[in-house]
């Protein structure tokens, strides 16, 4: 049952964010975090590593450096000679050991742009207009106008993965390297890192109850280095705004990273005039498909009409001439009379077949 966690897990995430049950899904997240490592989440995060107990963390934090946070993320940031003299009471293999569970924790360097992506089609649009306007009237990728769709670009950097030597003459190496399973000794199987990131607006007062969700997703990438983007629509009012985001890993307690990006709303008054290309304009006086189809059904209607009278006048002209005859009829006449009207009815038969197929094959042509 405890292999089966994470997926279970990850569903009842995805019911309670897309419910918007903000609460809930950072509950479900933070259960994870301790079924990973076999801990409370009131417990100590410095317990994830092996072979600490409370006075090795209590020298610890009295140890690192003044204003750095007392927590684990900042523990991991220390070199590795300064991490064996916290457990030198400790073998030389308990000691290689604890070093290298250390380097297995994830260590991120978080880079975020927040934008609006460009259209190939407004830009052309905007240059065109811009021809006739000064440079200062240019909208740049980093404003923001109301109800824009906003991009946030977050880069994330496994610092803990160092790059070999034997990879750095590659024109990317961070392609070529990925991260190792989770340091959980005491889960039954093996897992991967996995981060969710949620985006909401940052909370007046410091209350967080029911915060408005922007975005909330999950980042499943292993490599070194990590891109991802979330999208979300600016307010639609002109203003100042600041949002926080949130990024949770699934698998570690102590790991989480919050931060705030402030970004400015413009009205959209002031936004250039858009001049639509010119074959554009020309597009909009021609007729579209579904007027087109309409035309062609009236035609082939006007025609059905046309073929079904001539028909009715032929079979008139010709019964005309069925008039009492002074010698009586040979059997021969009687075939004849048979087969002309046979005739007739296959070929106005014919005709309504040729129109059908023309007509499916007009339906294929468009």
């Amino acid at each position: 049952m405890l292999l089966k966690s994470p997926d279970l897990l990850e569903g009842l995430i995805e019911i309670a964010q897309y419910r918007k049950w903000f609460d809930t899904s950072i509950a479900a997240i933070k259960l994870s975090q301790c079924l990973t490592q076999a801990i409370w989440n009131t417990t100590e995060s410095f317990l994830q590593l092996p072979f600490l107990n409370e006075e090795d963390i209590k020298k610890i934090k009295a140890a690192l450096p003044q204003g750095k946070p007392k927590t684990l993320a900042s523990f991991l940031t220390l070199s590795d000679e300064e991490k064996r003299k916290f457990v030198s009471h400790l073998s030389s293999e308990d000691q290689e050991e604890f070093v290298k569970a250390s380097n297995l924790f994830p260590r991120l360097k978080i880079e975020s742009k927040l934008y609006v992506e460009e259209e190939d089609e407004e830009e052309e649009g905007a240059n065109n207009n811009n021809e006739n306007n000064n440079n200062n009237n240019q909208v740049k990728g980093d404003q923001i106008f109301e109800q824009d769709l906003v991009t946030l670009k977050l880069t994330l950097t496994r610092e803990n993965l160092p790059i070999p030597d034997k990879l750095k003459h590659l024109k990317d190496p961070n392609k070529s390297i990925t991260t190792s399973p989770v340091y959980a000794p005491h889960f039954p199987g093996t897992i991967y890192e996995n981060w969710w990131v949620v985006v909401t607006d940052k909370p007046k007062n410091g209350k967080t109850e029911n915060p408005v969700i922007h975005a909330f997703e999950k980042i499943n990438d292993q490599h070194r280095v990590v891109k991802h983007e979330l999208k979300f629509y600016a307010p639609q009012h002109q203003g100042k705004y600041e949002i926080e985001v949130q990024i949770y890993s699934e698998c570690y307690l102590g790991m989480d990273e919050v931060f705030s990006i402030p970004f400015e709303v413009h009205p959209a008054t002031e936004l250039p005039e858009y001049t639509p290309h010119p074959e554009d304009v020309e597009l909009d006086n021609e007729p579209t498909v579904f007027e087109q189809l309409m035309a062609a059904n009236q035609d082939d209607s006007s025609d059905d009409e046309d073929d079904d009278e001539a028909d009715d006048d032929d079979d008139h002209d010709h019964a005309g001439h069925n008039h009492p005859h002074p010698h009586p009829p040979k059997k021969n006449n009687n075939n004849k009379s048979n087969s002309s009207n046979s005739n007739s009815k296959q070929t106005k038969a014919g005709k309504k077949a040729v129109r059908v197929v023309e007509e499916v094959e007009e339906e294929d042509d468009e």
